[in-house]
């Protein structure tokens, strides 16, 4: 009986072996693959989509508040490190894309809403007139 549960444990021990090599060398890969082939933006006429992998995130373009350029490292929906910081809602909540032109990018938001970066401004004037330094 003992040889019989040692040969099931060794079975076992080698079926999660090879499981664990097939996730590793085939299906992770995969899945990353994936994930990078998945990545885009599309900016239309009044929305931003994002688009990574499962995610999706619908930015109203009138929601933004500002753009800028960042070398910002957080996990995000960007591929590369030269990204765009996109800061929209009520909340000014932020996400990071790096589509392939960043000042090309930049300039087509800007001609969407044209008030973005006022609107931004004012703010970082009203909260830094309640700073004490």
């Amino acid at each position: 009986i003992c040889s019989g549960i040692h040969e099931i444990l060794l079975i076992k021990k080698w079926t999660l072996e090879i499981v664990w090599i097939f996730f590793s060398t085939i299906a992770f890969p995969l899945l990353l693959l994936w994930f990078v082939m998945n990545t885009y933006y599309i900016l239309e006429k009044d929305r931003l989509i994002i688009r990574f992998g499962f995610f999706q995130n619908i930015i109203p373009i009138d929601s933004i508040h500002t753009v800028r350029k960042t070398n910002n490292p957080f996990s995000s929906p960007a591929l590369s490190l030269k990204r765009i910081e996109i800061v929209y809602g009520p909340n000014y909540e932020f996400t990071l894309i790096s589509p392939i032109d960043r000042d090309e990018f930049i300039s087509l938001l800007k001609e969407k809403n044209p008030n973005m970066d006022k609107t931004f401004s004012s703010l970082r004037y009203s909260l830094s007139s309640y700073c004490i330094m």
